[in-house]
Formats: structure tokens, sequence, C-alpha cells
């Protein structure tokens, strides 16, 4: 059905689109990683976030994050003043002049009239044109006081960006669902118009008052992006896979070709006797502690690039896991994830994704742990490295994805 005016755009069930799932925070110790990249470039950006809480008028909810150290973060979250709720936004680096801001008492958030309710932030820094402006939106209206900034390109922090985690504090227990960020300051009319009466928004087309679709920048749509699972958010301004830095299926990175061992014996082109499964990879312990098959770099199709997220996969069955107490596990770039299970019998399928901290480290499969028993091994089968476009967000301490959206 189409609304009266253009602010407010049409329906998104007349569209084809409809946001039917969020992510939400049990209040413990989980979050999204975004990874370490420059997501507001310094310069104007505009910052949306559907968000729903029990309470908005007690304790802090951090939005995004991101902190290398006391002198170096970005911090945006709701948090009490007295007894005023307020949203604040501080950019911070060392040597530069940043800003701190805040909205001042946002009445509808102090008096708990939206306790439990989905709600949309924008927030909005607009420094060219001489405007110098930071300013908040709330529902698609603006909110609190238009607070005067500098205009300085600030640069980039040096650590992970996150939802829901300052400096390692991630007890705010809410929902969140179509965030997005843009490079330029959005107008009043645009900010009403994603907002749509409560209703999200097709962000990648324009309609009606709604013209910023060239400069979105990034958008995680919390389960209904293409790709979307519970270990990773896509970024649904790009989202799929790049090419394969290696792929299986009884190709070179089944056989011994491209790897070598460490503390292990590798064979290649392994027949394990099952059906799918007639050309693998062997790697059996020699006795030392971390045994492991390794791919080399040099032996990629590309390597890896740092801050970048990966996804991993293979096909796996243990022959011998004697004395193994933990379980085994890979590494891809420096990053240590995802464990082998140790329990599984069968084939049985793996699969993680990981930030690769370096383009230099190679690629891991763990046969044993701290100990050095000689007879456990491993089959391996099909093994995949799949880059993901855009800047997805990883799931970190197992954030749920509900059927619970705006």
């Amino acid at each position: 059905m189409l609304s009266l005016g253009n602010n407010i755009v049409s329906s998104s069930a007349v569209l084809g689109f409809a946001s039917t799932k969020s992510v939400i925070f049990d209040g413990t110790n989980d979050d999204i990683n975004l990874g370490n990249v420059d997501l507001l470039g310094g310069d104007d950006f505009s910052i949306s976030m559907w968000i729903k809480a029990s309470a908005y008028d007690s304790g802090t909810i951090y939005l995004l994050a991101q902190r290398e150290d006391s002198n170096n973060y970005i911090l945006s979250y709701i948090g009490q003043q007295s007894t005023n709720t307020r949203i604040y936004f501080l950019y911070a680096v060392s040597g530069e002049t940043g800003f701190a801001v805040n909205s001042g008492n946002v009445t509808s958030l102090n008096n708990g009239s939206l306790n439990g309710s989905w709600i949309n932030i924008v927030m909005v820094r607009d420094g060219a044109g001489g405007s110098k402006r930071f300013e908040y939106y709330l529902n698609g209206s603006g909110v609190g006081d238009t607070a005067s900034i500098n205009n300085t390109d600030l640069s980039p922090i040096n650590a992970n960006f996150y939802i829901n985690n300052y400096n390692g504090t991630r007890t705010a227990s809410y929902s969140v669902d179509e965030t997005s960020i843009w490079n330029v300051a959005l107008t009043d009319a645009q900010v009403a118009a994603i907002y749509n009466s409560g209703k999200p928004i097709d962000l990648s087309s324009n309609l009606g008052d709604y013209t910023a679709s060239s400069n979105l920048q990034n958008w995680w749509r919390m389960g209904d992006g293409k790709h979307d699972n519970a270990s990773v958010i896509h970024d649904a301004n790009n989202p799929g896979f790049d090419a394969n830095l290696a792929e299986g299926d009884n190709s070179d990175f089944d056989t011994v070709g491209n790897w070598s061992g460490a503390g292990a014996t590798v064979a290649g082109g392994y027949d394990s006797g099952d059906t799918d499964h007639s050309t693998t990879l062997r790697i059996q312990a020699d006795g030392t502690t971390n045994s492991r098959a390794e791919l080399a770099q040099s032996n990629l199709r590309t390597t890896t690039v740092a801050n970048k997220v990966y996804l991993v996969t293979f096909d796996f069955k243990w022959i011998n896991t004697t004395d193994i107490t933990s379980d085994p596990f890979v590494t891809i770039g420096g990053t240590l994830k995802a464990n082998i299970d140790r329990t599984a019998t069968g084939w049985t399928a793996y699969s993680a994704h990981f930030t690769a901290a370096d383009n230099s480290t190679a690629i891991r499969v763990y046969v044993n742990g701290n100990h050095g028993h000689a007879d456990n091994e491993i089959l391996i089968d099909n093994f995949v490295i799949k880059p993901l476009k855009g800047f997805p967000g990883i799931l970190t301490n197992s954030p749920s994805i509900q059927t619970d959206a705006p």
C-alpha cells in the first residue's frame, strides 16, 4: 500500500522485501565482530541500527564500537547521565582533534514508553559545507541536541569493530537488525524514509525520499541476508564469495603435492575405501606434540589477506584418536579457529569462518594437541577455502538468529 507523501515509502511487502529475522545477544559475552576495518572513513557518515531492548532507561547498550587503546577509539551507545537517557558517539584519535557528543535527554527512551519495542536509531556526521554537525534520529525524527563538531578527517582505528562489545564489555541483552553505514550525511527526509513507519526498507534501491542507495557502504541484515547463517552475517551490500583460494574434490588440494608435514607424515591420493572418498589426504602423527599438515601460502591460488574473512570447509574421518584429550584444530593466516571434533565417527563435515591475521602463515590442520601419541590419524577430503566479499560479521560466542524483527 502506498503512503501519502514521499517521506514514507511503499510497503515492503509490495516490493517483495521483508525483514523477518534479527540477532539477539544474551547479555553474557556474545557480540558480532566486523573485523579490523575502517568502516567510517573518517569523513561524513551515517549509521542506522534497528534494536530492541527490554529497557532503554537503565544500563548501557553498546552499539558500534572499536577500541585500540584509551586514546584511540570509536564508541556509540545508549546510556544514562544522572536521570537522563542519552545516545552517545565518541571518536578519539591520538594527536588529532576528535569529538565526543551526545543527544541530550531523549524523553521517549528515558520514560520507558519504548521499552520492549523495536526502535530505529540513526547517527549522522556532517562535517562538509561548513555545517559541522552531528545529529541523532529516533524512529525517523531528530531527537535531542544537534552537536557542533570539527570537520577534520580522522585516521582509522587499528582494532576490530564490534556490535555489542567495547573493550571486552559485552553484557547488554538486546536484539539488533538491519544495521547499515553510508559515506554521506543523510537528510531528514532520507532518515524518515528509512524508518518507514517502523518497517525496514530495501536499502539497495532508491525509492521515494530514500535516494542514498549509491552511497550505501555496508548493510548487515542479521539473518535475512543471502548466505547469512549461525556463524556469520554477510555484508548485504557486497554479499557472497570471491574465487576459492583452494578447492578440493579430488584435486591437488586433496593430494600431497601442496601439503607438507610438521611432526606428521602426510600422504596424498589415499583411497579410504569409502564411497565418494577415493582420493584423500592422510595425516598421521609421528609422536611429537602439535603434529600437523601444512598448506603453504605459496601453494594457494592467491594468499590470504590480513583481516579478511574466509570460510574453510572439508570432510574428515578419524582413523585413530588415542589419548587425545582435547580437540585438534585448524588455523588459517595465523588465526586459530574451530576445533575438529575428536568424537566424530565416520565422514563428518567441517565448516568454520576465519579472519586471517596475515598473508604468510601456512594453513594448518592439526592431528593432535599437547601430547605425543604416534598413532593419531585423520583423513581429509574436499578441502576448500572461500574468501567472503564485503565486510561480514562473525558471530562470537553464539548470539542467536531469531524470527523477531521490526
